[in-house]
């Protein structure tokens, strides 16, 4: 493993850790208020996490191109849902 195949990991487990905070707060958030606009945003944000590591450990492991469609489709998945749950 080369120095920029660590360094992505140690950036992309930062990422995964901040957006996993942020997910557990909003989440917390619809617990207490049972707002389903919550819901969704947490769904959102989740889809656009896992949807934002996913190219950047394709590229890592030297794994499929397609991890990168993937990746790209759980993100505009997730900032669709994100979109809507602040529009409705």
């Amino acid at each position: 493993m080369n120095f920029l195949q660590s360094f992505l990991f140690i950036l992309t487990s930062a990422f995964l850790l901040l957006g996993g905070a942020l997910i557990i707060q909003v989440y917390n958030a619809y617990s207490k208020t049972k707002q389903n606009f919550l819901l969704l945003l947490s769904l959102g944000f989740f889809a656009l996490v896992v949807g934002g590591a996913l190219p950047v450990l394709a590229f890592a492991l030297a794994l499929s191109e397609l991890l990168y469609i993937a990746g790209i489709i759980l993100q505009i998945c997730g900032i669709s849902a994100i979109y809507y749950s602040t529009v409705r």
